[in-house]
């Protein structure tokens, strides 16, 4: 593997430990309004990429709340995801 694989791997392994950790957090929450205002008050806004990832987790979870929230942050932010 050369160093140009192998860093992209890593960087695809740290985009989804975000993604899966920003999920975690949002299936705490239980509100899709509320998770919509974390996701809107994080210091550094999520990538349309981590935002994908993030959905994914959530339709494999069946976390619909989750979908839910980004769905609308998405729409509230002009995203499409």
């Amino acid at each position: 593997m050369n160093f140009k694989d192998e860093m992209d791997r890593l960087f695809n392994q740290a985009q989804d430990k975000l993604a899966e950790g920003i999920s975690a957090l949002l299936r705490n929450i239980n509100d899709k309004e509320k998770s919509v205002e974390a996701l809107t008050n994080m210091e550094n806004e999520p990538s349309i990429d981590i935002l994908k990832r993030i959905n994914k987790i959530a339709i494999e979870k069946e976390d619909y709340e989750t979908c839910e929230a980004l769905k609308l942050y998405s729409k509230n932010r002009g995203i499409k995801l």
